[in-house]
């Protein structure tokens, strides 16, 4: 259940603004059968009351938004994205984008993560820790989006193929390289780390299934 609203609105409404939603049919998740003609109410950004017309009682003061004919999901949670990368036919193409272009375009597409109902992701691996980025961004309120789990860059073994994907790899051979390049994602704020099992699907040069970390 995401809310979108602009800066401008967030500053007009204020923390307290009190908001109903009626009329929809609502899937809260927990296995119980959809609730017909629910009513959800928002304190700013957290939901206070949820449940049908006859056992939520809607604040006189809360602004009232007709859902009828719709229905309200929790949140849905994208367990593996790359978060900078943009779904370019020719994989390659993506490395010819400017870091800071790519940061902003990455951030644009968290909004529109958001509003397709997404309202939490994990991001394997990114260009340059731009994941960790545009987390931030989002955390500070300079642009929305869901939350974001970030690895920052992929921890792998020196092997063929890494420099395919300029930036996403830090290559480390050997315990005590693993040991500081997973302390370098976890300083950066990394929230968990992602490590390469076995040789990358789509990097040239790479070898789908051999043995690594």
């Amino acid at each position: 259940f995401a809310i979108i609203r602009s800066p401008t609105e967030d500053l007009l409404m204020g923390a307290t603004m009190l908001t109903a939603y009626t009329g929809a049919t609502l899937i809260d998740g927990s296995g119980a059968p959809p609730v017909k003609d629910a009513v959800i109410v928002v304190s700013g950004d957290r939901i206070t009351a949820v449940g049908t017309k006859a056992a939520v009682e809607i604040p006189p003061e809360a602004v009232i938004e007709d859902l009828t004919g719709k229905t309200v999901i929790p949140g849905l949670i994208d367990c593996h994205i790359h978060l900078d990368l943009h779904g370019l036919a020719d994989t390659y193409q993506e490395n010819l984008v400017e870091d800071k272009l790519r940061t902003l375009r990455a951030a644009a597409e968290m909004r529109n993560t958001l509003r397709a109902g997404f309202t939490t992701v994990r991001s394997a691996g990114s260009v340059n820790h731009i994941d960790l980025a545009v987390k931030q961004a989002v955390a500070l309120g300079y642009v929305k989006g869901p939350r974001i789990l970030a690895a920052g860059k992929i921890i792998t073994m020196t092997s063929s193929g890494t420099e395919y994907f300029s930036g996403m790899y830090r290559e480390a051979d050997g315990p005590e390289e693993c040991r500081k390049a997973a302390r370098e994602q976890l300083k950066k704020g990394a929230d968990f780390l992602k490590l390469m099992a076995t040789g990358a699907v789509m990097n040239p040069g790479g070898k789908p299934g051999a043995a690594e970390l």
